[in-house]
């Protein structure tokens, strides 16, 4: 992805996220549920995780997150990193571990 043309980071099809948006909501779905939910840090969010449409009017707290839009290559670091990080927890997760049952990390059941 860091050889993808500039052109093409920002293209997008109708009504649907570009790249780096798509990119940035695997940054936020990643600390959702691994770092949230089943890691449980208090606030897992990086800064520049795309939040999904609605979130605000749901009473999700729209601080955490940057309003500036990230550079690509910022972007395809947390990505790489999230990626990491997902790797490492599979790679020592246990079946037990797996079976623990979790709080839904938006509040809701």
């Amino acid at each position: 992805m860091a050889d993808t043309p500039p052109d093409l980071v920002d293209a997008h099809v109708e009504d649907e996220w570009f790249l780096a948006q798509t990119l940035r909501h695997l940054v936020l779905a990643t600390d959702a549920w691994l770092r949230g939910g089943i890691l449980r840090i208090q606030q897992p969010f990086h800064e520049i995780g795309q939040i999904f449409t609605g979130a605000a009017e749901m009473g999700f707290d729209m601080s955490v997150f940057r309003v500036d839009p990230p550079a690509h290559e910022e972007i395809l670091a947390v990505r790489a990193e999230r990626q990491r990080l997902v790797t490492d927890f599979l790679a020592t997760a246990t079946a037990e571990l797996l079976a623990e049952e979790r709080e839904n990390p938006w509040g809701r059941r």
